[in-house]
């Protein structure tokens, strides 16, 4: 008759080598335990960083895709303008088309006031490749440090201790 195995052991990533790369001895009986996927999260941010600047240039110098959106939030007079001389000048052939045509700063806010949903995606879109920068920079996290001849464990800079109780004879040791 087999044992069955442990759910931890059925996943061929996480094994015992995963675990013992992590672990340090630091003397005097302190061992630190340091994250495994910290770096590789990392790595993807500044991965996904990469690609959504590139095809933030490519709309940027090809003015398509996301383009307008950008353009949108950050200056909304650059298509408004032509927009309004157009009705203007529809207006001036004749006059029924846009009877109550407005001025041009009546005109800019209805529009703001009509399309509120593209000057906040243009923002958004603006944002992303910042954000995916602040997360690709964000430092490590500090490992934990396990002492427990003095029941400690911490951080080594949160300053954050928690008894863990059974003094040396602790089953990490065993």
């Amino acid at each position: 008759m087999q044992k069955k195995q442990s759910k931890n052991t059925d996943n061929p990533a996480y094994t015992a080598n995963t675990i013992a790369r992590n672990i340090k001895h630091l003397g005097n009986g302190v061992i630190e335990v340091r994250r495994y996927n910290d770096g590789s999260l990392r790595e993807v941010f500044l991965v996904l960083f990469f690609v959504f600047f590139f095809f933030f240039i490519k709309d940027i110098v090809t003015e398509k895709g996301l383009y307008s959106e950008m353009i949108w939030a950050i200056n909304p007079d650059v298509s408004l303008i032509s927009q309004y001389e157009a009705m203007k000048e529809l207006q001036d052939q004749d006059s029924s088309v846009f009877s109550n045509l407005e001025s041009y700063e009546e005109f800019k806010r209805e529009m703001l006031k009509m399309h509120y949903k593209s000057t906040i995606q243009g923002w958004i879109i603006i944002s992303i490749p910042f954000l995916l920068l602040i997360l690709a920079g964000y430092p490590k996290g500090r490992p934990l440090r396990i002492d427990p001849k003095r029941r400690l464990v911490y951080f080594w800079l949160g300053r954050c201790f928690i008894d863990i109780g059974g003094g040396t004879d602790c089953p990490i040791y065993r």
